[in-house]
């Protein structure tokens, strides 16, 4: 009946309207308000139709208003999506675009036996840049690529204006300010991978490192070159299985050389042959288990074999273990079996994690035999245990957390300390944490914490502090962004960080 009544008024309105002035004179009219004001004056309306008139048509009109602002805003929207959107190929399902840039201040310290001449202290103001693009291409295929600062595997950083020198003959010479000799940008992923089902995945190329590790084992910047698989299955709501299999290019022959012979003519070896100098070979199988919604664990056993050939190379000699020599490099009798681990759990209204990591050579005694340090045996093997506190949903594992870097959403925060024991013989010297313990035959502890003021923005501030564990033996390992001290009896190191994620 409303409705009617509704329609029935507008009728009367019209019909008195081309009455009083005619249709051709009702165009003049736009504002309906006022040929309602009108209509009342000439008595056409009376009080209570007038006032219910006015009312409907100042509705209708903020109606139409409203209307005609979504349709613009809209319209706004559309052009400025159009104008800054990034094309995206044909063949591609997606694109993203991520990365991050990193500041920091580092104070890094290593003493000799001595504590002499051959000590060594760097005070540096430092830099990295990561930027990538990665997504989705059709049939179940992937990609990734990124760039970074830093042409040294384990490291991505810059040190701030380390290459500024004086040029031109004595007394001409001019100020190489801001020099940008040495602020190189290398590729630091490209990769393409296949997802044929939700529990398997194959990747080739330049990768993030998939395996459940710590930086005991593998320095975190590392992104290793090969093949991987990785497999997933989930039991139930609460348990589930992973395992990886890794295939990666340690360091490739460029040629081969010396006597032809027969053997030679067979053709090109297609495979991970013999005309590689040395393949990683990595396996893992491990699994988690959720107990709750803040408490759960997870582990695995890690498996790192190593396939070198005759073609003698700086990777295929034995570790000597002198400390801070290329002649350190060597890779020999290293067959490692790594267990890391984790369980979170509640702390009040807060997270609790604790995390540890132990590995062995199980080669250790004949890697011992060959190097030129004593021949002491048992010294192969290496210890990680930690603790972390942080705030209640954050990203929390033996190796990822805000306080190394991995989330950043405002407010969040973590504090995570370990101990860490590293024999001469345990692992490979070229993996470690060029940061942390960098070198073989060390003992000592970290800590740090990071907070996040807002979303994509992460401060850390971290702290280490080593000494040689055997005061028998070098401190073997080599690192060409750190220290050049040979042997290293005692070494700390504090880093301030401002990250910005995106």
């Amino acid at each position: 009946m409303e409705v009617i009544a509704k329609t029935s008024t507008r009728w009367i309105l019209a019909a008195a309207i081309a009455g009083l002035f005619g249709a051709s004179a009702a165009p003049a009219f736009a504002d309906m308000e006022t040929l309602l004001d009108k209509l009342h004056e000439k008595g056409v309306l009376g009080d209570d139709d007038y006032q219910q008139m006015r009312t409907e048509a100042r509705a209708d009109r903020h109606a139409e208003a409203l209307k005609n602002a979504g349709e613009a805003e809209k319209e706004q929207k559309a052009k400025a999506s159009s104008a800054s959107a990034l094309k995206v190929p044909e063949a591609l399902k997606s694109m993203e675009l991520y990365g991050d840039l990193r500041l920091r201040y580092e104070n890094r310290i290593a003493r000799a036996a001595d504590d002499t001449k051959t000590s060594e202290e760097r005070q540096r103001w430092r830099y990295a840049l990561r930027v990538g693009l990665r997504g989705d291409v059709s049939d179940d295929f992937f990609y990734g690529v990124r760039l970074d600062t830093g042409t040294y595997g384990r490291s991505a950083w810059v040190t701030m204006a380390d290459d500024n020198a004086a040029t031109g003959a004595p007394g001409t010479s001019k100020a190489s300010q801001s020099n940008k000799s040495t602020d190189a940008i290398a590729v630091g992923l490209a990769f393409i991978g296949w997802k044929p089902t939700d529990w398997a995945q194959v990747i080739a190329g330049r990768q993030t490192n998939p395996l459940y590790t710590t930086s005991m084992v593998w320095d975190p910047d590392i992104t290793p070159e090969g093949l991987s698989e990785k497999f997933s299955y989930k039991l139930n709501d609460n348990a589930s299985l992973f395992a990886v299999a890794g295939q990666y290019l340690y360091s490739q022959v460029g040629k081969r050389s010396g006597a032809w012979t027969s053997a030679k003519l067979d053709g090109p070896n297609l495979g991970l042959g013999s005309s590689q100098s040395a393949i990683l070979f990595a396996y893992e199988i491990g699994g988690a288990y959720k107990f709750s919604e803040n408490t759960s664990t997870k582990a695995a056993v890690n498996f790192y074999k190593y396939r070198l050939t005759a073609d003698e190379t700086v990777f295929n000699s034995n570790f000597l273990g002198t400390g801070g020599s290329v002649a350190d490099l060597g890779i020999r009798h290293l067959q490692v079996v790594e267990i890391p681990m984790d369980v979170r759990f509640p702390v009040a209204s807060l997270s609790g994690m604790v995390f540890a990591d132990y590995a062995w050579n199980t080669q250790g005694n004949t890697r011992a035999d060959a190097s030129a340090t004593p021949q002491i045996e048992g010294q192969n093997k290496a210890l990680m245990i930690g603790l972390s506190l942080a705030s209640s949903g954050v990203p929390q594992s033996a190796n990822q957390g805000p306080a190394l870097g991995s989330s950043a959403k405002k407010g969040t925060w973590e504090v995570r300390t370990y101990y860490q024991r590293t024999q001469q013989f345990a692992l490979d010297q070229n993996m470690l944490d060029s940061d942390f313990f960098e070198r073989t035959n060390t003992v000592g502890y970290y800590i740090a914490g990071g907070y996040s003021p807002a979303n994509g923005i992460i401060t850390t501030l971290r702290y280490g502090k080593a000494k040689r564990l055997n005061d028998s033996m070098s401190t073997g390992g080599f690192n060409d962004d750190s220290s050049d001290v040979g042997t290293i009896n005692k070494y700390s190191i504090i880093q301030a960080d401002l990250t910005l994620r995106f």
